[in-house]
């Protein structure tokens, strides 16, 4: 019994709990031109993307059979170089949690926030404020792009190079965000 209790634990401490953000953070500016998602890489992008070991893993596991939340989870454990068993997290994410809401991009990586917190810190306090502050800033990133929901975002795809850019967008991001916490 409490083995199951252990990783039940182990597993909700390794979440953000963005669902209890502020709703006022929910709607974006909807008159504000945005970046999007889309579209070719800006030749700073271009650069960056080249340089980033998660955008250039994320497109190897495109056209692989995982879902957006697995590609982005699956790229942050091998950059994070933690056991790619906990990629069974995101099972339920892809496709919007199954549901077209929740872009599996942006729950993949909520995961990865919350075990790169728990790889640096045994307080979980500690672990909630900065997987917060990183889910927060994160959030705020992807509304200044676009949409939240995978049903809104997956018919904005022109074809497999846009959603690759998207991935490549997304896994940048985090990536960016995850180097925030690691050690040295």
């Amino acid at each position: 019994m409490n083995s199951s209790r252990l990783c039940r634990r182990a597993f909700v401490g390794a979440l953000p709990l963005t669902v209890l953000v502020d709703p006022s953070r929910l709607v974006a500016d909807q008159d504000a031109p945005k970046p999007g998602f889309h579209g070719e890489f800006t030749p700073e992008e271009a650069e960056l993307v080249a340089a980033s070991p998660m955008a250039r893993e994320i497109a190897t596991l495109h056209g692989q059979g995982y879902s957006c939340a697995e590609m982005v989870l699956l790229a942050a454990l091998r950059f994070l170089k933690l056991p790619e068993s906990h990629l069974g997290a995101a099972g339920v994410f892809g496709g919007g949690i199954g549901k077209g809401d929740l872009c599996g991009f942006l729950t993949g990586s909520l995961i990865a926030f919350g075990l790169a917190t728990s790889m640096r810190h045994a307080d979980r306090t500690e672990i909630s404020r900065t997987a917060r502050a990183l889910s927060n800033e994160y959030w705020d990133w992807w509304l200044s792009r676009g949409d939240l929901r995978c049903a809104v975002l997956r018919p904005t795809y022109d074809g497999s190079a846009d959603f690759l850019r998207m991935a490549q967008r997304t896994a940048l991001k985090t990536e960016e965000l995850l180097r925030t916490v690691l050690p040295g």
